[in-house]
């Protein structure tokens, strides 16, 4: 196995860390494009959001192979993933979509470019750079000293590297990228910030200056540009050396006060022509030291480096100084002076309305032209460098129509001075910088650089509000970016009434359906429709149950939004506002419910500003209902608010609120609730839920996994789920969840967290941790009575049986007569160890069976235990038998490398060191005794059994369970071959991955609706006259809203069915994107409410005849309304497309583009293929790996072979070859699928020269 296929093993375990570790090892000119690829993954996936150290060495690594992966997936998915968690959306945005363009229609890569366009349109940064600036002073003043004793103590220039290093640490937390000397001018140390003649930098680069500390002036001149001193010399290390007296300049005069510079240099000849970049580095490096930066940056605004002198007159670098000041010139230009400097410009207006912003400009004035021009010409060059670093320049735009017709042109002119008085003075020089404005022929536009843009859009926000403009906007220099609107005036659709027939009207007769009907619309996130419905409600009607429906959607609408889509902050505090006012109308009626205080809590916490008019609710809401969690989670969110906002956090602005409620909602704890029976639960089914609610609130913004991890509820339920499954993988997984809200469980004083926290380590081997924990939950909670439980056990294990009794004793008088604590009592007496007093079950009955051996989960429960203590002189003979040279333990489990026939090994017990140490020595001195008779063994049942070639096949690694099952795996190449052997070394005869074969015979496709509702008759009368196929059964109710067909058609058993509501878990959404004919496939599934289940199942031999009566079935079931695709082999078909593929059974033939699909994707070593459809037939799937293939000819290779299986009833077989020709010789290799899950067939794709047997893709 190579290094790299080892790396995707540890990458499926999330073990990034090892391949860091393993790729780091191997030398930089020695490791591939591969390698380095590989590695950046690694650091990607390692980083958290925020640790930009990680991402750029990310970058870093993938930069240099930019030519050698081009057109690669992967490669650009990790380029833009890089740069879109350091902030810098923009440079991320082109990867993304360079890699959606590598792999049409992949998910993953359309969310981030969905995310980037949003990010370039409203940036949004973890640190704007007004923070960031203060960070990096912060820093500087502490380590200033440090610096300047470090470079007084470095006389000989020795230190160089090391000092530049640590400045570096200190600036990159502002900068993304900056240049910069260091010095001492005899008097002070001096940081000089150099723009590299970027005039855009430049202002940030000033601004940075500006805020120095008075601390760090006292000991250094911070200054923004290389300062003058003609007499200086440039000296490289490698020899070359230049001056100002070795430099012939020409300046030739292009407009007022600028000059263009031709410069030569005889000295510096051999390295223009050997390396052209650093012989213009040096000569533009003297010229900004000879004449000073900034006044280099003023005045010449063209330099070109000569090969050969001009034939006129020449004067010497050393004498421009003079030169320009004999001209009249200030060349003692202070940088702020310089951005203060603003031109005017006039364009040519584009009279269309719909044009991009400011191509209507008539004239207008600037101080930072580049910002214009970038925009103008769709270059973001210099915005992608501002938001590197938290920048954001842009302008706010407005129409000018309304200021015309008042006072014509000076009210305009008037209106633009308004607005920057305003900005000056409420966000002030902290927050932006304004750099000019345009009027145009609709539209009027103030320019300006935010160094905190929340600032300062919640400030413009509050201006335009109090005008008289129809609307205002803001946009980035981007000319391709979103526009963000700040106003507008439109009609308010939450008073507005809903109308129609396609609902049920509030009438006191049917007051109960109105409502079902509201709860409907609620789960599907119909927050408006709710709103309307009640809005009909007539005056005389509304009661307390009105009320609160009422403030419940119009929350839901403030908080979440229709669709989670969200709702802009001022709509959604108008909204918040009125569930306030609704509330208050029933207050003598709801103010002792728990309900009504909860809602009125929701509505102050989300309400801006008002959290602390929250927290008295919430108190309330908690009195009322102890057992919900969510009250006094709502409780520590508004004071860690109230808190921020103490230290200044930002006001209400124009951005769309993330919605911060609580990361479990009430729905979410009632439905895991639902899921738990007593003592029992069904807890994997539990984890799932819970797994994904949390992934899908992350993937929507409504929290990040940092907030998810910190946050006490969802510990408590995680580790509670996790527990309870009683298997020491998921003890682990609890052991790792719950640090990160240790914080927030010391807050609350929870003894819960701490009991289960305990636990988790307990079954980990980690008993000191455990016992610590335990003994700080009592000490915080001493009423948690299951605290005391743990507590005992631990003190008793420690050797304390004293403390342990008096535990046992705490337990038993909080809760008199207890099982499990009498039992403790007891078994402490006795002496029993630890593991013997967790051989227990809560339920004394189940216990007594336990004891008793009637209980068939004992086995499962002693595997569990026997990860609690380690057997160290146990583990040393089992360490001994094995002689690993590599062992890493409880990582969660044992893997090791051991010496095998003149190398190695690789092996795995799925357990930790407490587990491996009850393994009996002698079986695994046994197993190492046999393990070459078994590899023998289990290559002999592949070629024998299974009828697999076999030749360069090698044992790889193998894993050995608590049980003592045993697996080896083989590689060859990317294919893997597995055999499984039981605890007593004979192999298994079940369960073989390489006998298993598709079984077939079962069709099954879902038809997805617009709307959940189905016309059971019109699909009847369908299917009778398209494809003379009768239906006589009647619709049954299935239950749910649904109903259901299920008869016999041609001989074969079918069934259609209404399911009112989507696919579960975004199934269909998700695999809509892997059709790459369909664009808005993913899109167009995502609207589906509900869908149409047809299944067919076959007879012996009469497997083609159900696939066709399957696609009649379906194409039937197509002319209902608002059908939106069909969701079926793998895919999501567009309807249109199913039913023209359909007609291929006017003649008989088989219709293969409904039953089978071509699934396309690319991989690093080229394009690859799959089926997705011929298990149904009982046929293995296909792939084809790693081509150098068009799209369109491996899609049409891949379909002639499924069409030629299913038409002639082949079946192939590892070992043989497929032709197309005479001549042609394809591979068939059957192996562990790469794509699918299972064993699948891996044909070879021909060579560009027909009849060669040599193939490109995988054998």
């Amino acid at each position: 196995m190579t290094l790299l296929d080892q790396c995707k093993i540890w990458n499926e375990n999330d073990e990034y860390q090892k391949i860091i570790e393993a790729l780091e090892a191997v030398p930089a000119q020695e490791r591939t494009p591969e390698m380095d690829s590989e590695l950046a993954r690694a650091y990607n996936n390692q980083a958290a959001p925020g640790d930009r150290e990680l991402f750029r060495k990310a970058i870093a690594l993938l930069k240099p192979h930019e030519a050698y992966f081009a057109g690669d997936h992967c490669w650009n998915f990790r380029m833009g993933y890089s740069y879109y968690y350091l902030d810098q959306e923009g440079r991320a945005l082109p990867y993304f979509q360079a890699a959606l363009e590598a792999r049409p229609g992949d998910g993953d890569t359309q969310e981030f470019i969905e995310w980037c366009q949003k990010g370039v349109a409203l940036p949004r940064f973890s640190e704007c750079f007004r923070e960031r600036t203060e960070a990096a002073w912060e820093k500087f003043a502490q380590q200033e000293a440090q610096l300047r004793q470090r470079m007084d103590e470095d006389k000989d220039h020795q230190r160089g590297d090391e000092l530049v290093a640590q400045m570096e640490d200190v600036l990159h937390l502002a900068f993304d990228d900056i240049s910069f000397e260091m010095g001492f001018n005899g008097q002070k140390h001096e940081l000089i910030l150099t723009p590299e003649g970027d005039k855009v930098k430049l202002f940030e680069l000033v601004y940075f200056q500006k805020h120095a500390p008075k601390k760090v002036l006292e000991h250094w001149n911070i200054l923004a540009g290389r300062q003058p001193n003609p007499g200086i010399g440039l000296r490289t290390d490698d020899g070359w050396e230049v001056s100002g007296e070795d430099v012939q300049v020409w300046l030739e005069e292009r407009g007022k006060n600028s000059f263009a510079l031709s410069a030569y240099c005889e000295k510096l000849l051999p390295l223009l022509r050997e390396e052209e970049g650093r012989a213009w580095w040096m000569l533009t490096t003297l010229t900004d030291q000879v004449l000073g930066e900034i006044s280099h940056m003023r005045y010449i605004d063209a330099f070109d480096v000569l090969e050969e002198p001009k034939g006129e007159p020449s004067i010497l670098l050393s004498g421009l100084p003079d030169k320009l000041k004999g001209m009249g010139l200030d060349l003692a230009a202070d940088p702020e002076d310089y951005l203060e400097n603003y031109i005017g410009y006039e364009m040519e207006p584009n009279e269309d309305p719909e044009a991009d912003w400011r191509l209507d400009v008539i004239a207008g004035s600037t101080n930072c032209a580049p910002l214009i021009n970038g925009y103008l010409s769709a270059e973001n060059d210099s915005m992608d460098d501002l938001h590197a670093d938290g920048v954001v320049a842009g302008f706010f735009c407005y129409p000018l129509d309304t200021l015309r017709e008042e006072e014509g042109s000076d009210k305009i002119f008037a209106f633009r001075d308004e607005l920057e008085d305003y900005l000056s003075s409420a966000c002030g020089p902290d927050v932006l910088t304004l750099t000019g404005g345009a009027t145009g022929i609709f539209c009027g536009y103030v320019d300006f650089i935010a160094w905190d843009l929340p600032a300062v859009l919640n400030k413009v926000q509050d201006f335009f509000a109090d005008t008289d403009l129809p609307w205002a906007d803001f946009h980035t220099f981007r000319r391709e970016a979103g526009t963000v609107s700040l106003k507008r005036l439109e009609e308010d659709e939450l008073e507005e009434t809903l109308t129609g027939m396609d609902y049920i009207p509030y009438t006191l007769e049917n007051a109960d359906a109105f409502y079902r009907q509201l709860e409907q619309w609620n789960d599907e996130d119909e927050y408006t429709r709710c709103i309307q419905a009640l809005n009909a409600i007539p005056e005389d009607w509304r009661d307390y149950r009105f009320a609160y429906a009422l403030s419940r959607a119009l929350e839901n609408y403030a908080i979440i939004g229709d669709r989670e889509e969200g709702t802009p902050g001022r709509k959604g505090d108008k909204a918040l506002l009125r569930a306030i006012q609704v509330l208050e109308a029933v207050r003598e009626e709801g103010r002792d419910k728990a309900e009504w205080n909860m809602r009125m809590a929701y509505a102050y916490q989300y309400l801006e500003g008002q959290e602390e008019k929250a927290i008295p609710y919430a108190q309330r809401w908690m009195e009322l209902d102890p057992e919900d969690k969510n009250a006094p989670a709502v409780i520590r969110e508004c004071e860690e608010e109230l808190a921020k906002r103490s230290g200044g956090e930002l006001e209400n602005g124009a951005e769309e609120r993330a919605p911060a409620g609580p990361v479990l909602t009430a729905e979410d704890v009632r439905e895991l609730e639902s899921m738990c029976e007593g003592v029992s639960g069904y807890f994997y089914k539990m984890l799932n839920f819970l797994e994904e609610r949390l992934q899908d609130g992350v993937r929507r913004g409504r929290f990040t996994w940092e907030r998810v991890r910190a946050d006490l509820d969802t510990a408590l339920w995680y580790s509670y789920i996790c527990n309870n499954v009683d298997e020491y993988e998921y003890y682990y997984r609890a052991a790792q969840w719950m640090p990160d809200s240790e914080q927030a469980a010391e807050q609350a004083r929870s003894g819960v967290w701490y009991y289960r926290y305990a636990c988790a380590l307990t079954y980990c081997g980690r008993l000191e941790e455990a016992l610590k924990y335990a003994e700080k939950g009592v000490g915080l909670d001493p009423e948690y009575v299951w605290g005391w439980l743990m507590y005992g056990r631990l003190l008793s294990h420690f050797g304390d049986r004293e403390g342990a009794l008096a535990a046992a004793d705490r337990g038993l008088a909080l809760e008199p007569g207890d099982y499990e604590f009498t039992t403790l009592r007891r078994e402490i007496q006795k002496g029993r160890t630890l593991e013997e007093m967790e051989f227990h079950w809560i339920d004394p009955e189940s216990d007594r069976k336990l004891q008793a051996g009637m209980d068939e989960s004992a086995g499962d429960k002693k595997r569990a235990i026997s990860c609690i203590l380690c057997r160290r002189e146990a583990l040393e003979e089992i360490k001994a038998a094995l002689a690993p040279v590599e062992w890493e333990a409880d990582a969660p489990y044992c893997t090791f490398t051991m010496p095998y026939q003149g190398s190695t090994v690789e092996g795995r017990f799925f357990g930790n060191e407490a587990a491996l140490s009850k393994v009996p020595a002698e079986w695994v001195w046994e197993l190492v005794r046999r393990l070459p008779e078994l590899d023998r063994r289990g290559l002999t049942f592949l070629s024998a059994r299974a009828g697999l070639g076999t030749g360069g096949l090698a044992l790889e690694r193998f894993t050995i369970q608590m049980d003592r099952r045993l697996c080896l795996f083989y590689q060859r190449g990317e294919e893997q071959q597995m055999v499984r052997f039981a605890p007593d070394f004979a192999l298994c005869e079940e369960d073989q991955p390489a006998l298993a074969q598709p079984e077939g015979g079962t069709f099954l496709a879902f038809v997805l609706l617009e709307q959940p509702e189905w016309d059971a008759e019109e699909f009847k009368r369908t299917l009778r006259d398209d494809w003379g196929i009768p239906c006589m059964t009647e619709e049954k109710d299935s239950g749910e809203g649904g109903s259901t067909l299920v008869f016999e058609a041609e001989g074969f058993l079918t069934a259609v069915s209404l399911y009112p509501f989507p696919v579960p878990k975004g199934e269909a959404e998700q695999n809509a994107g892997r059709n790459y004919l369909w664009s808005e496939a993913e899109e167009t599934t995502r609207r589906h409410r509900g869908q149409i289940l047809v299944s067919t199942m076959a007879r012996d031999g009469d497997v083609g005849q159900a696939a066709r009566l399957q696609v009649k079935l379906v194409c039937a079931a197509c002319g209902q309304d608002g059908v939106l695709g069909i969701y079926a082999n793998g895919t999501v078909y567009q309807p249109e497309f199913y039913l023209e593929a359909a007609q291929m059974m006017e003649d008989g033939s088989l219709p293969l583009l409904n039953l089978v699909w071509p699934g396309l994707y690319r991989r690093e070593g080229g394009l690859c293929a799959y089926t997705e459809g011929l298990r149904a037939f009982g046929k293995d799937e296909l792939e084809v790996l790693d081509t150098r293939a068009e799209p369109g000819d491996l899609r049409g290779f891949v379909l002639d072979i499924a069409s030629y299986v299913l038409e002639q009833d082949v079946t192939l077989r590892d070992g043989e070859t497929i032709g197309f020709s005479e001549g042609q010789k394809l591979p068939i290799t059957r192996s562990a699928g790469i794509w699918h899950d299972g064993m699948t067939l891996k044909i070879g794709y021909p060579s560009k020269e027909e009849g060669e047997d040599e193939n490109s893709g995988e054998t």
